[in-house]
């Protein structure tokens, strides 16, 4: 099983989002919470504070696991690691996607990936 993690990133009542590019192998064109995969030897953790520096140029602040979610996409089994954080260093930057968005929790909807529809549903409930 694949192991991925979700960034979210939030402001007052609003989440920071991506549309991924459509030249993207993996969910292409899609709006999605940032995040990705887990590489070898590396925690869940560890990915996270990766993946956000390498795709926003920024270091989260007192993170919180929000949740591990189940996933299924394309015949594939995936375990998600959601964190979730409202401060961070440094200035936020587009390294990677399409677009950043900031959806209010009221647009949750707009997003693609039902799983993580759930995992910000759980997010902003806490």
């Amino acid at each position: 099983m694949q192991k991925l993690i979700g960034a979210i990133i939030k402001k007052g009542d609003k989440v920071l989002v991506e549309r991924r590019k459509d030249s993207d192998d993996f969910g292409g064109g899609e709006l999605w919470v940032i995040g990705g995969h887990v590489e070898k030897d590396e925690t869940e953790e560890d990915a996270f504070v990766r993946e956000v520096k390498e795709e926003l140029d920024i270091v989260p602040l007192e993170y919180k696991q929000v949740c591990v979610l189940p996933w299924v996409r394309d015949g594939k089994q995936y375990s998600v690691t959601y964190f979730a954080f409202d401060r961070w260093k440094g200035n936020i930057k587009n390294k990677e996607a399409e677009k950043l968005i900031w959806l209010s929790k009221k647009e949750i909807n707009k997003l693609d990936v039902d799983i993580d529809k759930k995992a910000l549903k759980l997010c902003f409930r806490n």
